[in-house]
């Protein structure tokens, strides 16, 4: 735990959109399945256990993986705009004495070809369909069909998209 914490910090240490090769190589070494050809800017934050990021994929500046024991996966040739949090965990509603009750974290999946614009947010359980776009500050708490155009809190389909 020690040294996955150590390789993220020299990570934030390396110029924000170069070494990519570098950043790739302290992904791994965290655990973490990196195609050869991700780029990641160096702002970008990892606080989950188990990443994998496909072929061509680029994880833009201040970029928030948070959450509990699941898995984040995102496919290839998509683009995480700046900003964006996927965030695995909750919690289930508590009581009246604390409301934030007991936690729980479910799977987030990004399939090939997906845009997710600028300061969107991506909770668990989404699934973000193959080739679709979020718009920016968009909400996406559920499943977003391939090749669509979602916006908004939560996130809607405006538009379909041809391939």
């Amino acid at each position: 735990m020690l040294v996955r914490w150590v390789l993220l910090r020299v990570i934030g240490l390396v110029p924000a959109t170069r070494m990519f090769g570098v950043k790739r190589v302290l992904l791994r070494m965290c655990g973490f399945e990196v195609a050869s050809d991700v780029r990641v800017v160096s702002t970008a934050k990892f606080n989950v256990p188990r990443l994998s990021i496909g072929a061509g994929a680029w994880i833009g500046h201040e970029v928030m993986f948070v959450g509990g024991d699941a898995d984040i996966r995102i496919g290839r040739n998509v683009d995480i705009g700046p900003r964006v949090t996927l965030a695995t965990g909750s919690h289930q509603i508590g009581d009246s004495s604390h409301r934030a009750g007991r936690g729980y974290s479910t799977d987030i999946v990004i399939e090939d070809g997906c845009w997710i614009g600028a300061s969107a947010t991506v909770l668990g359980g989404a699934v973000v369909g193959h080739g679709s776009v979020v718009g920016a500050g968009s909400l996406v708490k559920g499943t977003i069909p391939a090749d669509s155009i979602a916006v908004g809190v939560p996130t809607r389909v405006v538009r379909r998209l041809e391939e």
